[in-house]
């Protein structure tokens, strides 16, 4: 183990509440491992593999939020280009629906030409 990932292994048996024990015989092992019983490690394995599992879930349901804003973004993108080509043939001038919109004047001209529209 990297001594890295013994700090962590200990900061987490500290936090459910065990202290460290000593190294018994080999030199092999680090210097200190977590004292912890088997049903005490297996159940805190459990847990972590539970709460890995919810943050899974979480992580899809985000996933599908996203997904559905961008969708939202896309299809309220395309009503504001037709708004845009619709205000511009009713007179208003780029340079307005530029600052109407947030969008640079080029972008506004970008828009128009979608639409087969020629601005001035």
């Amino acid at each position: 183990m990297m001594p890295s990932h013994r700090k962590r292994l200990a900061r987490l048996y500290q936090e459910l509440g065990h202290t460290l024990c000593e190294y018994m015989a080999s030199s092999a092992r680090p210097s200190s491992i977590p004292c912890m019983d088997l049903d005490q490690a297996a159940k805190a394995h459990a847990a972590a593999v539970a709460q890995l599992d919810e943050f899974r879930q979480a992580q899809k349901a985000l996933a599908d939020k996203l997904r559905a804003a961008r969708q939202r973004v896309e299809d309220s993108r395309a009503v504001l280009a037709d708004a845009i080509a619709q205000a511009y043939l009713d007179g208003v001038r780029v340079g307005e629906l530029a600052r109407r919109t947030g969008y640079s004047r080029e972008t506004v001209r970008v828009i128009l030409r979608a639409h087969g529209i020629e601005a001035e």
